[in-house]
């Protein structure tokens, strides 16, 4: 009777050290697949994010109305009171046409705080000592924010309103806003934006 021959050891061990090697390259194959899947889908949600700040950006300032507001202990502030590193600012809200005329309008700010560009909303213009704002983190990973802001005679200012002369009255609002984002993830971003209203506030000549 014939002899049934197996496997020997040798060969059983060179099949196991093959299937070893074709088991790692197919793990990190899958891995990388996985990391790449991964990165793209937040790259794909800042991108978004970004897109959306920017817009919701452009959207408060070039919507802006000449309507300053009482502050929660009754000091009146400017309908765009602006510095180099923010601004709160009236502007237009979504609201149904037969809405009162005040509320179709906002008071939001923007500012950086802890390494994310941010936005408040107060429910009400003229605020209330117990008034409180909604914050609202809308992009992360900024390092900076800056904004200048552009005035009748075409020069551009760090504040506003200016301290003194025609375009000082808290209804006026600048010409433009420049703003630039700095981000590690999404380099330099600078928009310019024109104000609407602002023709509306411009001085008769």
């Amino acid at each position: 009777m014939r002899r049934m021959r197996g496997f020997s050891l040798l060969e059983v061990l060179v099949a196991v050290a093959i299937f070893a090697v074709l088991s790692v390259a197919a793990y990190g194959a899958l891995d990388a697949t996985i990391r790449a899947r991964a990165q793209a889908g937040e790259a794909a949600a800042q991108l978004a994010a970004l897109q959306a700040t920017v817009l919701a950006l452009e959207r408060d300032l070039r919507e802006a109305a000449p309507r300053p507001v009482r502050g929660a202990v009754g000091e009146r502030l400017p309908a765009l009171d602006g510095g180099p590193a923010g601004f709160e600012v009236t502007h237009a809200a979504f609201a149904s046409l037969a809405s009162e005329p005040s509320a179709r309008l906002a008071r939001s700010g923007w500012g950086l705080a802890d390494g994310a560009l941010g936005r408040v909303r107060w429910p009400v213009l003229d605020r209330a000592p117990g008034t409180r704002a909604a914050p609202r983190r809308m992009l992360q990973d900024v390092s900076s924010f800056r904004v200048r802001y552009l005035d009748g005679r075409g020069a551009w200012r760090d504040t506003w309103p200016p301290r003194d002369g025609p375009e000082a009255l808290p209804e006026r609002l600048p010409r433009a806003v420049e703003f630039t984002l700095d981000g590690e993830s999404f380099g330099r971003i600078v928009r310019r934006v024109p104000l609407v209203a602002a023709a509306d506030t411009e001085p008769a000549p």
